[in-house]
């Protein structure tokens, strides 16, 4: 924003929303980083989330869906990170799928911490996923004990919608890239603080009962 005229240049647009829109900034080495929380409560598209008009969650890598449909009432059953009123058991849903689109935008998905180098905005990286919102990232400073690593503070899910969590908590996390430069996973939608949901949506992952 130019702090004379006030006038304000799109920097990165068109990101996802929902529930839970992009939250807070961290900066570090020539890196952008923001929290980008996810559009439903609990992965699941339900009339809790604008009645059903919500987009689905993206993921930030390839998943496989469990079988288990949701029940949003009057024979409304919906698969995980699908539209509302989309019955998908046992599909494959791309990394950085947007089905409201109906394609994939590199970097762009949703319950997780971004990045984007200030000099190439355009290059989206998934940085830490799987948080239903990590609202507030800070990094440590550098004499801390955790030496600059990120932290994500996770507003837990609430009771509610055709996939209720009761009894979530809150959790902060370290969010870090893998080695290989994939995103880590810290298990939301499936488990919550490492406890896990009664009815899992990715069996690619956690094979909850």
């Amino acid at each position: 924003m130019n702090p004379v005229t006030g006038a304000v240049t799109p920097f990165i647009t068109n990101l996802p929303t929902g529930d839970h829109p992009s939250e807070q900034l961290a900066f570090k080495d020539g890196w952008i980083y923001w929290s980008q929380g996810s559009t439903t409560n609990s992965g699941v598209v339900g009339l809790d989330n604008g009645n059903g008009t919500n987009q689905s969650d993206i993921p930030c890598q390839d998943i496989v869906l469990s079988d288990n449909l949701f029940d949003s009432g009057n024979g409304q059953l919906t698969s995980g990170y699908s539209p509302f009123n989309t019955r998908n058991p046992g599909g494959t849903i791309k990394a950085f799928f947007n089905s409201f689109t109906g394609q994939v935008r590199q970097g762009v998905c949703d319950g997780a911490n971004l990045r984007a180098r200030l000099s190439n905005p355009n290059n989206i990286q998934a940085f830490s996923w799987g948080y239903r919102n990590p609202y507030a990232i800070r990094f440590a400073p550098p004499d801390h004990a955790l030496s600059r690593a990120l932290l994500a503070g996770e507003d837990g899910p609430d009771e509610r919608g055709a996939r209720p969590s009761n009894g979530a908590p809150e959790v902060l996390s370290i969010a870090q890239q893998n080695p290989d430069g994939s995103p880590d996973y810290h298990g939301w939608p499936d488990r919550y603080g490492f406890l896990p949901h009664r009815w899992g949506l990715d069996r690619s992952r956690w094979r909850c009962t």
